[in-house]
């Protein structure tokens, strides 16, 4: 009680004891010392009765007794809450029922007793109903209460009185009633009968009338201990609502390197209960909650919910429970509102969106976050709402779906502690509702300490060591450790309980013969677990088999989640400011530098400097950088693109929704801000280098590539558990993009135990930004409208030439040396280069012939083939004149060919995809040959589609693709291979897989 509460008490005793003038001044007094002396103290009790007496005084000049009242009221009014309003008018109540001033007879008959009631509730506007049920209450008028859904009596047989609810305790002869005054939640009881009960371990007197307060119970000898919680429990209880019974037997739990986190624990609740998890840092209480809601499979054990075992699987178990994680699962980007209506259109699937605002916008106004709803989350760094706002949103996101059972880790971890009572009586008062929570907690203060119904201590090594009222957890760990004052619980003066008191008994330590503290405990985890155990058989628990509880929501269809879930990356993505500009400006702020910094100008005989097309030689350079550049803008956007979403995915897991839904939702986005920036990067280098008719061609590669880096980036993204982790590993993903694309080193130019002279190698074919910059170089130099009018003449005129100009001539050295040369290891070499030189001709082997007439043969066939191969160069030659002169005509003449060949091809592409920078046209390694040059116009022979690099088309089967349409579908499959990683989840499951095996193998090491 505070001095305004106090000095209003007194003003009314003074004013009542004004209206008996002179007597019973004594008797008035008397009281007046015994209450505050009880109290307050002999000092605050001597102070204040001289206080009274300057009350009395003062109210004597002014006889009317309404007016007086009336004062008081309104500076009552001032200063106290409805709930201190009435304890106020309790303890003058029962002034005046101590001092047997009876409205009724002595006390003027019935006139004043009208003019208080009225007063009163006129003025302190209090319910007349429940303050008239106060009256007779106190008055020992039971029977003449009107409402009588306010009482509860508690006795060993129900009276069977109409209305007046009752609960049953075996063993307690007379009754115990109670009243409750809904309004201001205050509980008043008293005792008619002959037995010896303690309140909080104080003498009970019958026919007093006592408050129970949070955390107090009523106890007696051979009683079982009636609770406050269990008291107000039966006034709101409900067989249709509070039907979930909760229980875990003999569980235990070993994490996957077979350390044991849990030891053997029994406990059960029921709806309407709250329980509290109290440890010290490190004992396991997080792990626990996840084993008692069903994340964490039991190692022994099982647990029941309503006689129906409850497993990692039990999906229809889990739809009644809720979890709300010590760290945030809010999206910092979106509003108050935002994040409790994405949650809430999540699993409220089967209301309309009219009726999921109603159900948002009502929870938001009981959590007291209406005010707050437009305002951005923010990270608890940069906070834009309090601690306990954000703790109170959390629950709230939870709690809107209605779960039966509520589990909460650390809701009041890094709040004030203003805060904290505030969550922790949000808390109580969904119990109350009728939801079971399961509440862990590190340090409660005393006032949170009595909200719990029930506690469950854990000790070091997951041993728990009390489960039970958190009242007779004070006195049980103090008899266990053998405390002078083991009778008592809390402060006679304040009523303060100081739950740390717990801890210090549990972690004694012994002392030495020197008398000093050893590290060593007086009573070790597994001897308070011992305890434990024998405390649990003497109070085994038989509870009701209830059926599960139907779902009171759905959640809504895979496709319905999958909106959802793009709306809200959306809405996160644009929220956040920073994503908008850098993922708007990075694309066309580096393409624009790759192409500026890239575009090279000829100079002119004027000495000017002036753009050709054609004398650029960094559009491959360009090229390239562009798709390396797609790649790393691809990752770098996707990168953080589900780890940001970790803790809330967590969370949302035991909505049991569609993954399949919400990896779709990103793949959305990131495809679409893909095809944009892509976009960006393009446009700038088809402007600037001028290249025509490629605008769609080029970005369709980039943005395919793109493509193929968000997904990378959100596998990486789900996989590893930390963005530096992510970041770090962005380079070595990029890195063999560059080293093995066979731009930076030539496919035939790398190791001899990975390159390939003929083909592009195997680690060539797995790396992305090759099939690109072949598509791209192959389809700019093919597609061009002055070179596509050549293409197949020129493979032609390749094929004829390479083997007439290069091939022949190195056989028919390799003839003379046959017949020039004794050395027998010469001549098997050179015979299996004939044989392989006619393979390269298309010639057919000769059979069963000596080594002599195989190379005459031989000789014969080549120079035929030389006079074939010459005779259809020359017809070749003549086809392309008569090309040249048709395309020349078109152009209105040669300047008019030269100038379309100036603006569509570019020489360095050209020297590129036709290896004129190649020191040998056609080189030999051992008996084999290899063609280097003209890559660009030899075909492959290989039917399974690899082939060299810049080969211009890809055989698949008998069916010849180009090569741009070709490495584009690959690249998609690439992508679609990707896709079923991130969808199947099969790399996080890979990973998990090697961390446990690595987890064993690293036990077994430490054993050995």
């Amino acid at each position: 009680m505070n001095e305004s509460m106090l000095n209003a008490l007194l003003q009314f005793l003074a004013i009542i004891q004004n209206l008996k003038k002179d007597e019973k001044q004594l008797l008035t007094r008397k009281y007046i010392e015994n209450y505050l002396r009880k109290n307050f103290g002999k000092k605050i009790a001597n102070e204040k009765v001289e206080v009274y007496i300057k009350y009395t005084e003062l109210f004597k000049e002014d006889t009317n007794f309404q007016s007086q009242l009336t004062y008081v009221c309104k500076s009552i009014n001032q200063e106290c809450n409805l709930r201190e309003k009435y304890h106020i008018l309790i303890n003058l109540l029962d002034f005046i029922l101590y001092s047997e001033i009876s409205f009724y007879n002595s006390f003027s008959i019935e006139k004043p007793f009208k003019v208080f009631v009225n007063t009163i509730v006129l003025e302190l506007r209090v319910n007349k109903t429940e303050f008239l049920n106060l009256i007779r209450f106190i008055f020992g008028e039971i029977y003449k209460i009107p409402q009588k859904k306010q009482l509860l009596i508690v006795g060993n047989k129900n009276p069977g009185f109409e209305e007046i609810r009752f609960l049953e305790n075996e063993n307690l002869n007379g009754y115990l009633i109670f009243l409750y005054l809904s309004s201001s939640n205050l509980l008043l009881f008293r005792y008619r009968g002959a037995l010896t009960l303690e309140v909080n371990k104080q003498a009970i007197f019958s026919r007093h009338v006592y408050t129970l307060k949070n955390g107090s119970f009523i106890s007696g000898k051979n009683i079982k201990p009636i609770y406050y919680g269990n008291v107000l429990r039966a006034y709101s209880y409900n067989e249709a609502v509070h039907n979930i019974y909760f229980k875990a037997e003999n569980i235990e739990y070993k994490f996957p390197n077979g350390l044991t986190a849990i030891q053997q624990l029994t406990l059960d609740a029921s709806s309407g209960e709250l329980i509290g998890i109290m440890g010290g840092s490190g004992v396991g209480k997080s792990t626990l909650m996840n084993v008692l809601c069903g994340v964490y499979p039991l190692s022994k054990g099982q647990i029941e919910i309503n006689g129906i075992p409850l497993d990692v699987k039990s999906e229809n178990l889990k739809s009644i429970i809720g979890i709300v994680p010590q760290e945030d699962s809010l999206i910092e980007e979106l509003t108050v509102f935002q994040n409790i209506l994405f949650s809430s259109k999540l699993t409220l699937g089967n209301l309309s969106d009219e009726e999921i605002i109603s159900h948002v916008e009502s929870i938001l106004i009981e959590f007291e976050l209406y005010g707050i709803k437009d305002l951005k989350v923010g990270s608890p760094l940069k906070k834009l709402i309090s601690g306990g706002q954000r703790k109170r949103l959390n629950i709230a996101m939870e709690v809107i779906r209605k779960p039966e059972i509520l589990f909460v880790d650390e809701p009041t971890s890094g709040l004030s502690s203003l805060d904290s009572e505030n969550v922790m009586n949000l808390l109580k008062e969904l119990s109350l509702q009728g939801t079971l929570l399961f509440v862990n907690i590190h340090q409660p203060s005393s006032e949170t300490f009595k909200l719990f119904d029930s506690v469950l201590i854990l000790d070091k090594g997951g041993y728990p060591i009390f489960y039970g009222n958190p009242i007779e957890s004070i006195l049980y760990f103090k008899q266990k450790g053998d405390r002078v004052d083991k009778k008592e619980i809390a402060c006679d003066y304040c009523g303060h309980i100081n739950p740390d008191l717990i801890f210090e008994i549990v972690d004694e330590k012994q002392v030495n013969q020197y008398g000093e503290l050893t590290t060593d405990r007086k009573i070790g985890p597994k001897e308070w677990h011992q305890f434990y155990l024998d405390d649990l058989r003497n109070n085994y628990s038989i509870w009701k088999n209830n059926p599960i509880p139907k779902r009171k929501y759905q959640i809504p269809s895979s496709f319905k989640q999958l909106k959802l879930f793009f709306l809200r990356t959306v809405l996160t993505k644009f929220g956040d400011w920073e994503f908008v500009f850098l993922s708007a400006s990075i694309a066309p702020i580096i393409g624009l530098i790759i192409a500026f910094f890239t575009k090279q100008f000829a100079t002119t005989k004027g000495g000017n400097y002036e753009y050709i097309f054609f004398e650029n030689a960094n559009l491959p350079a360009y090229f390239f950088m562009s798709i390396i550049s797609a790649l790393f803008i691809g990752l770098i956007v996707s990168a953080e693109g589900i780890i940001r979403d970790n803790r809330m995915l967590k969370r949302e897991a035991f909505f049991n929704l569609s993954m399949f839904s919400y990896y779709n939702s990103k793949v959305l986005f990131f495809v679409l801000l893909s095809a944009f920036q892509s976009f960006c990067l393009t446009i700038f280098g088809i402007i600037l280098f001028k290249i025509p008719d490629f605008i769609f061609s080029f970005w369709l590669i980039l943005f395919s590539l793109s493509v193929l880096a968000n997904l990378l980036g959100l596998i990486v993204s789900s996989t590893l558990k930390s963005v530096p982790a992510i970041y770090v590993l962005v380079p070595f993903l990029l890195i063999p993009q560059i080293l093995f694309s066979g731009v930076v080193v030539k496919f035939d130019q790398l190791n001899y135990k990975v390159g390939n002279q003929e083909k592009v190698p195997i680690i060539g074919e797995i790396m992305t930004s090759r099939w690109a910059f072949e598509a791209l170089t192959v389809k700019q130099f093919n597609d061009n409208e002055y070179q596509k009018q050549f293409t197949d003449i020129n493979i032609q005129e390749s094929y004829n030439r390479v083997r007439l100009f290069y091939v022949i001539p190195m056989l028919n050295s390799a003839i003379d040396d046959y017949f020039s040369s004794k050395d027998r290891v010469l001549h098997e070499k050179n015979l299996k280069l004939l044989k392989n030189g006619l393979q390269v001709l298309n010639i057919n082997e000769p059979e069963s012939l000596t080594e002599e007439e195989f190379v005459n043969s031989t000789k014969k066939e080549i120079e035929q083939k030389r006079l074939q191969i010459s005779s259809a160069l020359n017809r070749i030659h003549i086809q392309k004149d008569v090309i040249t002169e048709n395309l020349s005509k078109s152009c209105n003449g040669i300047d008019g060919l030269n100038a379309l060949k100036q603006k569509s091809v570019n020489k360095a592409i050209s020297d590129l995809v036709q290896n004129r920078s190649a020191n040998d046209q056609v080189i030999q390694v051992e008996s084999e040959i290899f063609i280097k040059t003209d890559p660009i116009f030899r075909l492959s022979k290989s039917r399974n589609g690899r082939a060299h690099f810049f080969a211009p088309y890809k055989r698949l089967g008998g069916l010849l693709i180009e090569t741009y349409w070709f490495n584009l579908m690959v690249i998609w499959l690439m992508i679609l291979f990707l896709y079923n990683i991130l969808v199947s989840e099969l790399l996080t499951k890979t990973v998990k897989i090697i961390q446990r095996i690595y987890q064993r193998n690293l036990k077994i090491l430490l054993k050995t």
